[in-house]
């Protein structure tokens, strides 16, 4: 049986941790860099874009005793299935042959980073630090020169950062040859709850788009209210629940006696005798900085063109086993703070914050809560 590890360098105008692999990878900006690989104990090649496909790839798809594998596979998997494939003519692999030394590290408690788990074992190849540097430089588009298009779409494209670029993307393929050398792939039912979990992401989640388009409306106007609101009664002083130093300074001159503006301080503040106006900037500071707000835009940067969220689940994430997520976060969605869900809903549905007002007094609760039984549905 031939193993054959592989390691992609790409670049995007995306961001791979606030889209998610899938978005990521189905971008026409998203493009390869280059490809490390081996076969074994065999020497680390390199292809580059331009190059035939490697017949090492082409005899890993025709033979069904070979496996491939990657650190987090399903990056590596998303990327053939949507660049390598349709651009470049690489064959696809089943999915049944396919490994993660990702998912291996996690099961046995490692660390889930390449660099992390290679450091907890003491390999004697670990990653390059320097040439991370360099990945992430290439990674994204640089500011545009003097003299050139201040629109154009512009990388780090040179003789030395691309030497850079390769060396780090082999040193990748060597330390994960490394890794497996030390912790095998999973067993045959841990891998075949891998597999169902390839799946399970692959089909992804639906969200309702128009009624996180809408929830997205009324927070936008709950935000500005309360921005509106706070500025009027420092006098100008905040005009924004997000200008933390100066809201830290502002209630301190007021009464308030704190070290920072975290929630389990400014609620512990509300139970002192502060003065009217203080107490309204606490407030309003609670109400406009909630991270679960923050969710509904993480929603829609995760979309794909058919209203369904990939790639959110990340299996084996806890020590116990259990799955964590990515960006949305699913497991840790706020719960309904109404007990009319359908009513609610249809409220938020209309994108006004008057009318969702007029049936909850605290309106921005409701939008915080309700996509926890509103837009998400498992099919």
């Amino acid at each position: 049986m031939a193993i054959l590890i592989r390691d992609y360098e790409t670049r995007s105008t995306l961001d791979l941790p606030d889209v998610g692999a899938w978005r990521y990878s189905q971008h026409a900006d998203t493009d390869i860099w280059c490809c490390g690989y081996c076969v074994d104990d065999g020497e680390i090649k390199l292809w580059l874009p331009g190059d035939p496909v490697p017949a090492e790839f082409v005899e890993a798809a025709a033979k069904p005793d070979w496996l491939v594998c990657a650190f987090n596979d399903q990056f590596e998997r998303l990327l053939e299935q949507h660049i390598l494939g349709p651009r470049y003519g690489f064959p696809t692999i089943p999915i049944e042959r396919h490994r993660c030394l990702q998912a291996a590290a996690l099961a046995r408690a490692l660390p889930g980073s390449l660099d992390g788990a290679a450091s907890a074992l003491k390999l004697p190849q670990q990653k390059d630090v320097i040439g991370r540097r360099v990945m992430l430089q290439m990674a994204k588009p640089r500011k545009p020169r003097k003299g050139e298009d201040p629109k154009a779409i512009l990388w780090f494209d040179d003789p030395g950062r691309r030497q850079q670029l390769y060396a780090y993307c082999k040193q990748d393929v060597t330390t994960e040859r490394e890794l497996h050398r030390q912790v095998p792939f999973l067993d045959g039912a841990e891998q075949a709850l891998w597999i169902l979990d390839q799946a399970i992401n692959d089909r992804g989640v639906y969200i309702d788009r128009q009624l996180l388009d809408a929830g997205l409306r009324i927070a936008e106007q709950g935000r500005t209210e309360i921005d509106v609101e706070l500025a009027k009664i420092t006098e100008g002083e905040i005009d924004s629940v997000h200008q933390v130093a100066r809201l830290l300074e502002w209630l301190n001159a007021h009464g308030a006696k704190l070290k920072s503006i975290n929630k389990e301080n400014l609620e512990k503040a509300l139970t002192n005798g502060l003065p009217d106006t203080t107490r309204q900037v606490i407030q309003l500071r609670l109400d406009g900085a909630h991270a679960a707000t923050n969710k509904l835009y993480t929603m829609r940067s995760w979309l794909n063109g058919d209203d369904r969220a990939r790639g959110t689940l990340k299996f084996h994430g806890a020590s116990t086993g259990r799955w964590s997520s990515y960006g949305i976060q699913l497991q840790n969605l706020k719960r309904p703070v109404v007990d009319d869900i359908d009513h609610a809903m249809a409220a938020v549905a209309s994108g006004s914050l008057e009318r969702l007002r007029k049936d909850y007094p605290q309106p921005m609760s409701v939008v915080r809560s309700w996509p926890a039984s509103g837009p998400i549905e498992w099919e």
